[in-house]
């Protein structure tokens, strides 16, 4: 795990890692099922998303060591008050052209506090993680690296210039921050 500080007048840390183990798999076409996102509130253009649900068997394992991974980043760096998962996993499929424009995971709608993204499949160019006023220009994860931040932390995705890019993202819930 790599912390890395923002020079922000707040504080924002992302935390940076690699997978422990075996990458999960989503080759299988089931697992594959995506709708489209064209959500023009945060800009994003044609990502793909497929939902892992929650209490769905097949991935009770999954969901236990993504918890367990971001728990233990969560007390070593912000000890956010934790309680649930805000929604399912979700795999993000983005191709030629697609992106996510600048948001936070923390809305007024909801009560993400903390944000997971591991890299399932890099793009082979563009793809790029950004956060808003950061200090380094931009992030590339590659396949089995991920990332885990509080979910105020402004952040986007950069389009994808070549290739695909998947990537399985989760939220941890709690209180409202104060």
């Amino acid at each position: 795990m790599l912390p890395l500080q923002s020079d922000a007048g707040y504080e924002q840390m992302v935390v940076r890692g690699y997978w422990p183990g075996e990458l999960p798999s989503f080759d299988a076409p089931e697992y594959r099922v995506f709708h489209t996102d064209q959500s023009e509130s945060v800009g994003s253009k044609h990502v793909d998303i497929a939902m892992l649900k929650h209490g769905d068997p097949q991935w009770q394992a999954l969901y236990w060591r993504v918890e367990t991974l971001m728990l233990e980043v969560n007390e070593l760096f912000w000890n956010l008050e934790l309680n649930s998962w805000m929604d399912h996993l979700r795999l993000n499929n983005y191709k030629e052209s697609d992106h996510f424009g600048w948001h936070s995971d923390y809305t007024e709608y909801d009560n993400s506090k903390l944000s997971f993204n591991l890299c399932l499949k890099a793009a082979d160019e563009g793809g790029e993680l950004y956060f808003l006023d950061w200090e380094q220009d931009h992030m590339s994860l590659v396949q089995g690296e991920y990332v885990i931040f509080p979910s105020y932390c402004v952040h986007r995705v950069a389009p994808v210039v070549a290739g695909e890019r998947l990537h399985l993202l989760g939220w941890l819930a709690g209180p409202r921050l104060r």
